[in-house]
Parts: C-alpha cells; sequence; structure tokens
C-alpha cells in the first residue's frame, strides 16, 4: 500500500480546496452546509461508478443518480480558507478542518460550550490515505483514543458501541443469524458515529461508497502506529462525509442528505402476520383465511397480512410473479375477503429467476440481468437454484418489473410490495451492471439494485393508486432506501440471545438513518417460542416502529402463532393493545421522522449525551425521546434494572403515575403482565381508546395524559408536533389534510397547564377526549383551549 503524502498544486473552490497530488489523484475539501464538510479522494480516472445514489438531499431522485461534483442541492455557506506554514484551513461558523501534507491528513475541530475550538477527528500521523494499485483497495486511516466510542454502521451485531471489532460491509442473506457476533448481515451501510474521548464530541462519517468495504474500529493493533481505526474500500478513492452537531442533529442531518422516509399508512404500523407455513401449505388460500377467521375468534388486533413467497410455489421451486393455481385457485377472491376483515396485504417478491422460470428466456432476450462480459446472463446460485439477478440500472428491466409487479399482484387486491431476498450475492466477480447506458462492473455497487428495486416496486404503486400513500419492505439495501421502505433486521434465530441482541441492532438502524424498523416477533428460524419467551419479545415489540410477527419453522412444530401457548395468549393480546393504544404516539413519531429525520426510537443518549451512563444501555430505549421503554430480556425476570437520565424534569411510571427520580438505577417491577414503561416529565401522550378486533388501527376515540415535571416550576415546549390526526392513507396531508397539535406544558405548585395549538385543514370529529394527569397531586389542571374543532377536552 502507497500512502500520499504530498500535493503539487493548490486550487481554491467556491467551496474549499482541490488539491493535485501524486500520479494524478486529486484530493476534495469543500464546506457544503453549516452542519456538513465533504473530504474526497478522487483517482485519476474520477470515480466507479462517476454518480452517487445515497446523497441526494433535493425532493428528486434521478435513477442515473447524482453527479458527484454537482453541489447544486447543497447551501455552499460562506467561509474563510487560510494558508499558513504548509497547512490549509477552511473555517465555517461551527468548524474548522485543516489539511496537512507529510503524510496528507485532515483535522477537525469543534466549538465547545465555551465557543473555543477543540479537536473531535484527526487522521493518523503516520499515513492516512492510501491506495493498494494490486488490490484496488483504498484506505483511510485516523488516530483514535482507547476510550473513543464508535456508532451506526446499520444492522450489525452486538453492543451498540462498536469498539474493539471489525466490520465487513457486504449484504448476505444471513439466515440464523448470531445476533451478538454474526457479520456481515443484511445491509450496506457505511455510516459512523465517532464520540471523541477527550472532547466528548460525536461526529458523523459518512462514505459514500457502494463497493464491498471493512470497518477497523480498533481490532487491529501496531506497535508502530499508536491506537488507530481504519476504513478500506474495494475500490479506487474515497468519497466521505462529516458531519456535525447534537446526537440527534446529526441523526437527522444524515437522514436528510441521504433521503427523508416517505410517511407510510396508518395501517402499516398495526401488527402484522406472516409464516413461511401459511404461503406454502398445499391449501394455502384455505390456511390464509382460516388464520384471519381465527384471529377474529381469538380477538388478536391486525391490521396487516404478509404473504411469505409460498404462493409462488411449483415443483420445491418458487418462481416470482407467477401463482400456484393448486394452493390458491380464486385468489381474488381471497384478497378481497381479507380486505373485508380489514387488512392491509403485503406479498413477498424476489430479484432473481431460477434458470427454469417460466419468463426466464424471455428475459435474456430483453437484456434485462446482470451480465458477464461476453453479454450473457450472470449466473449465482439463488434460493432452489442457479438463477440470474435483474439488473435495476437498466430501464428495460425495471419496465417489465414494474408490469409484472402490477399484473400479477397488486391488481389482483395486494396492497404493497415485500422486496425479499435483495442482497445480491452475485458469484461473477466479473457482473457488469447497465448503468443507464453507462456500464460499470456491478461488485461496485450491489447494494445500489436492493435500493433501485425497492423504488421501482413503490412506484409501480404509486401508479396504480396515485392518491394513496405507499408503504413498501425492503430485506437489504443501502442509505437512502429509507426513501421508500422500512426495513427489519432478518432471518433472526428464535432465542433469549437473539432477543437480548436484537434491541441493540435495531437501534444501531434507528440512529443510521433507517428510523422504520423492527424484528421478526419469535425469532424467524430454529425452533417454536417457548411461552415466557414469547411473551416478552411480544411485549419488546409491541413500541417498535415496525411490529410484524413471521417465522419458518421445522414442519414437525409448525409455525409461530399469537395463540400457540394458550395460558399466555391473555398476555400477548395485553400488548397489541398497549401498541394499539400507543398507536397515537407511534404516528406522530414516523411523522417527524417523515418531516425531519428524526429517528422514533434512539439510544438513551441521543436525548442526554453528557449522562454516561446513558452509553451503557443498549437493552432500552426512547420513544419519542420521551416514553423510556425498558423490556425484558432475560428468562425468568420479573424485574428490571433501569438507568434514569438525569434531567430536571424527572420520570414517572406510566402505570401508577409516581416519581422515580432522575440521574440514578432504579429496580422497575416487570411481571409477565407488564412491559416496563417510564414517563419523562412534561410529555403529552395521546393515546387511542379501546381497540377493536377489526380495523383497530381506525380507532377515532382518544385520551390525553399529561405528565407534569418534578421540578418546582417549569415549562416543556417541544418544536415538533406529537399529536397528529388525518386520514391515515391518502396524501392529502400534502395539501394542508392534516391536524398537528402543538403543545405547551407548564406547573407550578399550584397548577399544571395544558396549551395547545393547531397547525393544518383536517376536520377533526365530534369527540369527547378525556384529559388526565397522573401526577397532578393537589394541583389544578387547567386547558386552553377546551374545544378544537369537533373535538372538546373533558377534565
Amino acid at each position: 500500500m502507497r500512502f500520499f503524502h504530498n500535493w503539487n498544486s493548490i486550487k481554491q473552490t467556491k467551496t474549499g480546496f482541490t488539491l493535485s497530488l501524486e500520479d494524478n489523484w486529486s484530493f476534495h475539501a469543500q464546506v457544503l452546509e453549516p452542519w456538513l464538510i465533504r473530504i474526497a479522494l478522487e483517482p485519476p480516472q474520477g470515480f466507479e461508478p462517476q454518480r452517487s445514489w445515497m446523497v441526494n438531499p433535493g425532493g428528486s431522485f434521478p435513477w442515473q443518480g447524482r453527479k458527484r461534483q454537482d453541489l447544486s442541492v447543497f447551501s455552499r455557506p460562506e467561509f474563510q480558507r487560510t494558508e499558513r506554514n504548509g497547512v490549509l484551513e477552511l473555517i465555517s461558523e461551527n468548524a474548522r478542518m485543516r489539511l496537512i501534507s507529510d503524510p496528507l491528513r485532515v483535522e477537525l475541530d469543534l466549538r465547545n460550550e465555551s465557543e473555543q475550538w477543540v479537536n473531535v477527528l484527526r487522521d493518523r500521523r503516520s499515513g492516512a490515505w492510501g491506495f493498494n494499485h494490486s488490490k484496488e483497495t483504498t484506505f483511510h486511516f485516523q488516530d483514535r483514543q482507547e476510550t473513543d466510542q464508535h456508532f451506526g454502521l446499520g444492522d450489525k451485531s452486538g453492543p451498540l458501541d462498536r469498539s474493539g471489532r471489525r466490520f465487513r460491509m457486504r449484504q448476505m442473506d444471513a439466515l440464523g443469524y448470531n445476533a451478538e457476533t454474526g457479520d456481515p448481515l443484511y445491509k450496506h451501510v457505511p455510516w459512523l458515529m465517532v464520540r471523541d474521548a477527550s472532547s466528548k464530541k460525536l461526529v458523523g462519517l459518512f462514505y459514500d461508497c457502494l463497493a464491498p468495504m471493512t470497518f477497523d474500529l480498533g481490532a487491529e493493533r501496531s506497535n508502530y502506529h499508536g491506537f488507530y481505526r481504519h476504513v478500506s474500500a474495494e475500490t479506487p478513492g474515497l468519497d466521505l462525509y462529516l458531519i456535525y452537531g447534537e446526537a440527534t442533529e446529526i441523526i437527522e442531518s444524515f437522514t436528510r442528505l441521504t433521503g427523508l422516509p416517505n410517511l407510510s399508512p396508518r395501517w402499516s404500523l398495526g401488527f402484522g402476520f406472516s409464516s413461511m407455513h401459511l404461503a406454502d401449505d398445499p391449501n394455502g388460500e384455505k390456511a390464509i383465511l382460516s388464520f384471519a377467521a381465527d384471529c377474529q375468534h381469538h380477538r388478536i388486533p391486525i391490521s396487516s397480512l404478509h404473504f411469505g413467497s409460498g404462493y409462488t410455489l411449483k415443483n420445491g421451486k418458487r418462481y416470482v410473479f407467477t401463482w400456484d393455481k393448486k394452493r390458491f385457485p380464486d385468489a381474488k377472491s381471497m384478497l378481497n375477503q381479507l380486505k373485508q376483515r380489514g387488512l392491509g396485504i403485503v406479498a413477498n417478491i424476489k430479484p432473481a429467476l431460477l434458470q427454469d422460470h417460466p419468463k426466464f428466456r424471455s428475459m435474456v432476450e430483453s437484456g434485462g440481468f446482470l451480465k458477464t462480459p461476453a453479454g450473457d446472463p450472470a449466473i449465482s446460485q439463488f434460493w432452489g437454484g442457479p438463477g440470474a439477478h435483474i439488473d435495476f440500472t437498466s430501464p428495460t428491466a425495471r419496465g417489465w418489473w414494474k408490469n409484472q409487479l402490477k399484473a400479477e399482484v397488486l391488481v389482483k387486491g395486494i396492497d404493497s410490495a415485500w422486496n425479499d431476498n435483495n442482497e445480491y450475492e452475485v458469484d461473477d466477480a466479473d457482473a457488469q451492471a447497465s448503468g443507464e447506458g453507462c456500464p460499470f462492473p456491478a461488485k461496485q455497487a450491489l447494494p445500489l439494485q436492493a435500493l433501485l428495486m425497492t423504488r421501482t416496486s413503490v412506484e409501480a404503486q404509486q401508479e396504480l393508486h396515485p392518491k394513496l400513500r405507499s408503504y413498501s419492505v425492503t430485506r437489504a439495501g443501502c442509505p437512502g432506501v429509507q426513501r421508500w421502505a422500512e426495513t427489519w433486521t432478518g432471518d433472526n434465530q428464535t432465542s433469549w440471545h437473539t432477543l437480548r441482541w436484537n434491541i441493540a441492532n435495531g437501534l444501531s438502524l434507528a440512529i443510521s438513518g433507517m428510523g422504520r424498523m423492527g424484528h421478526d416477533i419469535g425469532g424467524f428460524s430454529g425452533e417454536r417460542p417457548e411461552p415466557e419467551l414469547l411473551v416478552r419479545w411480544f411485549q419488546a415489540m409491541s413500541l417498535h416502529p415496525r411490529c410484524v410477527m413471521n417465522s419458518w419453522k421445522p414442519e414437525t412444530e409448525g409455525m409461530s402463532l399469537p395463540w400457540m401457548h394458550a395460558e399466555m395468549l391473555p398476555r400477548i393480546r395485553s400488548s397489541l393493545h398497549l401498541r394499539y393504544q400507543f398507536l397515537p404516539v407511534l404516528y406522530a413519531a414516523i411523522w417527524r421522522l417523515h418531516h425531519w429525520g428524526t429517528p422514533p426510537i434512539t439510544p438513551l443518549w441521543c436525548e442526554f449525551p453528557d449522562d454516561e451512563q446513558c452509553y451503557q444501555a443498549d437493552d432500552c430505549f426512547l420513544l419519542g425521546g420521551r416514553v423510556l421503554v425498558a423490556p425484558v430480556l432475560e428468562e425468568g425476570q420479573r424485574s428490571k434494572k433501569v438507568w434514569l437520565p438525569n434531567c430536571s424534569e424527572g420520570w414517572f411510571d406510566f402505570y401508577r403515575g409516581n416519581e422515580l427520580g432522575s440521574g440514578k438505577w432504579i429496580k422497575m417491577k416487570a411481571p409477565l403482565t407488564r412491559l416496563p414503561l417510564i414517563i419523562r416529565g412534561g410529555t403529552l401522550l395521546p393515546l387511542a381508546g379501546r381497540v377493536s378486533t377489526k380495523y383497530p388501527h381506525q380507532t377515532l376515540s382518544r385520551k390525553l395524559y399529561v405528565f407534569a415535571g418534578a421540578s418546582y416550576q417549569d415549562t416543556v415546549s417541544p418544536s415538533k408536533p406529537y399529536w397528529v390526526e388525518d386520514d391515515g392513507i391518502s396524501l392529502d396531508y400534502q395539501s394542508g389534510g392534516y391536524c398537528a397539535f402543538h403543545h405547551t406544558i407548564s406547573w407550578n405548585k399550584k397548577l399544571v397547564k395544558l396549551t395547545l395549538k393547531t397547525e393544518g385543514q383536517y376536520p377533526l370529529p365530534n369527540l369527547r377526549i378525556p384529559v388526565y394527569c397522573p401526577n397532578l397531586d393537589k394541583r389544578k389542571l387547567l386547558l386552553e383551549p377546551q374545544k378544537i374543532d369537533g373535538y372538546i377536552l373533558d377534565l
């Protein structure tokens, strides 16, 4: 490997500097936003591919990607630049970056609370930016303090703090993975948040690279270089974005940089069910209808049914966009009956055709597959045998996909696509992608295929139903895919161990721009969950953004079901009722995600970055920054040790309303009947009223819970809404068809006051809304106003 040492010339640009390096390489340093700096090591021939599909903060998203040199999507604020003693400086309002030679390296300073500059990132002094010509691999090394902390990287296993480990960025179909140590998993998320041990500042590093990568965060050591971390990419060049601010601001900025998520229909937040056993059943149609009837019989509230790929089965193989007529003799009638039960329907689709697929030959003739250099389909091992992957960088392939999805899936009555098995484990290292007419090696951007597949599927839905919101799911993908779909942590293994570590896996996704996420309740693979484990899994997922039960169990055991352990059914039903009670809270959370990129659930440290204990708590999370959810993750446990972050408003038991304190460890009672929930003082909780079995996500009744703070006197007035009402399914909200409530809660020793202001034009129904203050004590509760359109607030 050869490191870059000196620059040959300096060019001042409108956004910073471009340095000419050895062998015609270039190094760009650019101030793009008050919170964003770009650093790019560019090879002589330019980046390959030369466009970016992940970084595109504007509203439009060209299929061919954004030219990397096109900076028009950024505000490009004013900055100062200096050249002093061979050191170049770029100074913006919030950051100061230094470019130093021999060897080439970068240092980043941010302002502290006293407005003084403090160093937060520094490249390794013994060599920072390098390239291995024989392996065509680019390296970036940074100095590391032994107690630096590292977060992010998407759906990676183990603790939230990644320090001391090495991770590969390569998408894999990781069936039954170890949630504590397994790697790689399903997604490609080259996003790292570094917390500097000295300054306690967080900085986000996003490598805009779709090639296979490795992140070494302290696993590797050398006596000659001190402590360091490094990133390597199997491609010439690296394109790096540095994001700075407070913790939640960094996550929001990263989400905006790569694309704000769409707003899904309300039914997608309800409980969903899937099992390979249902659609695979020899009498699949009857099995599915029987399951739906059983839900009503057992009084299980449910909003969606997710079809596994069994509807495409023939002779033991799965052929996407076909139906097995023996299993499903009248699919339209079946789907209509499910719709009458109020269910949203999601169908599994896969991006590869087996060689004996009835439509394989026609796809070869149209040129829609990834190809060998000779122009033949690139054949890889897929589920069921050898096949070829659809090339979604080809307009022809996308057109074919849309037409097939509409004709064979959507027009039959299915609402949404479940984009599955889209990791693109392509065996042929020389396979080519069409690249919108500019071919490039497929291995340079395999995660792009999942992103474009998901977008293509969603556009097919939008073309059929242009006035409705789209909902989609994807298992694989890279930053940017969240624009169109939610995700989950794939085919998890049934065990207490998985339940424990999936919580951290999901929180890592949440801080990596993929806020709509969850885990298969009960575990996908392995043995069926035993009674206590099933209850605790339902409780843990009841307040996640995604709540879906999915399984593929041995035929001798059968599928996992909510009522599989009769003695636990009341507790599971209670967990689902809790979810539907909190659906207005969850809906407001995804509203904030859609508009601002605010993650619905986060680790405690996102809200309390100065509380050191919060960085050790990756077995609980905050919903909306104000509801502390502490699921039980160990067998036989009937209490939960919980850290209460230090805040003046204090914390209160959701069920009893009593004050619990702040800045200390407590032991919460956690019987099998209850999910421990702790509410931050100054919180407004809009909860749904009585939940019905049919259309539970459409419950109109509401109850308001106002939690005053523990301090003597204070006021809490969030800038973003924590209560939003609309029709839950159309795009009318884009033209004012919503009602967002902005609230202020103030309190003193005599009074608790809730003030509400509304935004939008959605007509509210005529309802009485009871208002409760669980910690009112002897104070008076005052509401202002008491009538809002059709709502009458009732003490």
